[in-house]
């Protein structure tokens, strides 16, 4: 009889045990979980700011590249004038140049 009770004690003990590891158990791995979890959240969190610093450079970097090629054209429109100016000055130039040498000859003919 003691027997039938000891070996139902150690029955009991072994279940209590079994039932001590598997809640245990249970535990390790929704903590497991748990931190898995929380490192995916940051590892994601820190992908989209990645994301978004990347975007605003981007932004930045086609921003400053437009106003490159504005000020390029500007200043390749502003060469384009002074050339046309300066060639037009030159032809007002040339023809006060010629009214001037006429003049000269007109008046040096009046000369006796």
């Amino acid at each position: 009889d003691q027997q039938e009770d000891d070996i139902g004690h150690a029955m009991e003990s072994a279940k209590s045990w079994q039932h001590r590891f598997e809640m245990q158990q249970k535990s390790a791995v929704e903590d497991a979980r748990r931190v898995i979890s929380e490192y995916e959240n940051r590892a994601q969190k820190e992908r989209l700011e990645y994301e978004q610093e990347l975007r605003a450079v981007e932004a930045r970097a086609k921003q400053d590249v437009e106003k490159r090629d504005r000020l390029l054209r500007d200043a390749q429109v502003a060469i384009r004038t002074v050339k046309e100016e300066n060639i037009k000055l030159k032809a007002r130039e040339g023809k006060k140049m010629t009214w001037l040498e006429d003049n000269c000859k007109k008046s040096a003919s009046r000369i006796p």
